[in-house]
């Protein structure tokens, strides 16, 4: 006599038999999980479609990680001050990688921190336009960041200049210091248009996108908001000056 098993489907459902062979168990039960994946996917197709996540965050760590890089960034700047000491030479420091800012800016703007107005936005990093993409439903508000250590000092792009939002993360000599809790934020207040920055568009087409910090300021006048980040608070913070 050939051996007999139940059903081992717990969920409730219609079971056409109370015991099953071997491959009669088998395929009860691939057909009950068929049944479920098309159930599901006319769920989805009524619901319109597959929907995404709110904010994308594919490929962004959680904030710690970037406070460990730049912890690790430190390092490698008081190894050249040591050198240059010691050997009497110039080896520059290295630029702050926009796969650094960036994600910290986006964090920021993801946790409300900076910029109320966005509070609402999705945000997507990295997408194709801009460094940061900020959306509600037609409405789609392209962020541009730059990042500078104690040089302070960029070089702005056709992106850059027609940004809706423009944020500037000045960590100043932080690397130097090894102390991230002092980090200054520039927000531009309205978008980058020759109608709000003229001075601003003037000289990028004079010097080639090329400024520094000050200058940057002298340019927009009062048209920028001002923040203190602080990278060693959980999920960072961020204090209007």
């Amino acid at each position: 006599m050939s051996r007999t098993y139940r059903c081992t489907i717990r969920e409730p459902h219609s079971c056409p038999q109370k015991t099953y062979k071997r491959d009669e168990l088998t395929r009860h039960v691939a057909a009950y999980k068929a049944g479920l994946a098309r159930a599901s996917k006319r769920n989805v197709a009524a619901k319109g479609g597959k929907r995404r996540k709110p904010t994308e965050t594919r490929g962004v760590q959680k904030p710690e990680v970037y406070l460990k890089i730049c912890k690790n960034m430190a390092k490698i700047f008081r190894s050249i001050n040591r050198v240059n000491r010691l050997a009497e030479v110039i080896i520059p420091k290295p630029k702050i990688p926009n796969t650094l800012s960036e994600p910290i800016v986006f964090h920021l703007l993801n946790k409300k921190k900076i910029i109320p107005k966005l509070s609402k936005y999705d945000l997507n990093i990295g997408g194709e336009g801009a460094d940061i993409l900020a959306t509600r439903g037609r409405s789609r508000k392209k962020i541009q960041v730059k990042g500078t250590g104690s040089a302070e000092f960029i070089t702005m792009g056709p992106k850059d200049i027609v940004a809706d939002h423009f944020i500037w993360l000045n960590f100043g000599t932080a690397f130097e210091k090894d102390d991230f809790s002092k980090l200054i934020l520039i927000q531009l207040t309205r978008s980058l248009t020759l109608k709000h920055y003229p001075k601003l568009q003037q000289w990028y087409r004079d010097k080639e996108g090329k400024i520094n910090l000050t200058q940057f300021k002298e340019k927009i006048g009062r048209g920028y908001i001002e923040w203190e980040i602080n990278l060693n608070t959980r999920n960072y913070s961020a204090v209007r000056r």
